[in-house]
């Protein structure tokens, strides 16, 4: 059966010029009978541009969240609503660690950088759609899975993969983005990122990796994939956070992104405009993943 990823919403403008443009990341996926989405982007731009797109976001299945900075979060909240009118409900996958407070430790200020909104108000949206959907109209179940461990399969060929072992030295924690972990005023340490989970598709060609921001690092990230599947991978979508790479870690990531062993990379988002012009040039399976861009194996 036939994967086609449609990306949503994202930073840069379509072609065209007929979608929503903004910060932000999100994915809707077909996959062997699978719909989900991946990400939300900060509004509720991703659901705008769906219907322009001919998406039906009322077939959606499973939404996971990459991890949760606004920019791939706060759409949610707009999606909740949206899909409330569906006869049946999606399972939301979290990160265990997906309410933790995260911060920017800017100069000026601590800014604020985590989901609008909280814990009981996902646990009522899922309440709300239990309560309304009957039991023979309800495909799959409505409720809130929070990953633990090193991931999980939510459906046939669709993993999620989290607590990405690191082997690079150069891919450390960027100490501007920080974390409360506990509630109340405990101390802010630098954020590791252990929520960021990924999706892995498997198909015929090989593996298929959506990734949100990749803040353990792009090649931290694909190394742990590639050491818990026996297979290829094919094709990486998403962010890669080179946007804050320079010298010898940028030199590094794209020498390893575009070694060959990946047949398609369609990276956007928190990757940089340096890092894609770079990659563009270096490698012809570099694509720009704008909104409105459908990436398929069959």
């Amino acid at each position: 059966m036939a994967t086609h990823i449609t990306t949503l919403i994202e930073n840069h403008q379509d072609p065209k010029k007929t979608l929503r443009a903004e910060h932000g990341l999100s994915f809707f996926v077909r996959h062997n009978g699978t719909t989900l989405i991946l990400d939300t982007g900060q509004s509720d731009g991703f659901i705008e541009n769906a219907a322009a797109l001919g998406v039906d976001l009322s077939t959606v299945q499973h939404i996971v969240i990459s991890h949760s900075h606004y920019d791939h979060t706060d759409g949610l909240p707009h999606l909740m609503e949206h899909l409330l009118k569906s006869p049946a409900g999606p399972t939301l996958h979290l990160h265990r660690d997906f309410f933790h407070k995260k911060y920017a430790d800017e100069e000026e200020r601590l800014r604020y950088y985590g989901p609008s909104l909280d814990e009981t108000t996902v646990k009522t949206w899922a309440k709300a759609w239990a309560s309304k959907a009957s039991a023979p109209a309800q495909p799959h179940p409505v409720t809130l899975k929070t990953t633990e461990e090193t991931g999980t399969t939510i459906a046939p060929d669709v993993h999620l993969v989290t607590r990405f072992a690191r082997t690079h030295p150069l891919e450390v924690n960027n100490p501007r983005f920080v974390v409360r972990r506990t509630a109340g005023d405990s101390p802010l340490e630098i954020d590791d990122f252990r929520d960021e989970q990924c999706i892995v598709l498997e198909t015929a060609k090989g593996l298929v990796v959506l990734v949100g921001c990749s803040h353990p690092g792009i090649m931290n990230m694909l190394d742990t994939i590639r050491s818990r599947f026996n297979s290829p991978i094919h094709a990486v979508l998403g962010g890669t956070h080179l946007v804050e790479a320079q010298g010898p870690r940028l030199e590094e990531a794209v020498t390893y992104l575009t070694d060959g062993t990946i047949d398609r990379l369609g990276l956007s988002h928190c990757t940089g405009d340096t890092a894609m012009a770079i990659l563009a040039d270096k490698t012809e399976r570099f694509f720009p993943n704008v909104a409105g861009t459908v990436f398929s194996v069959s």
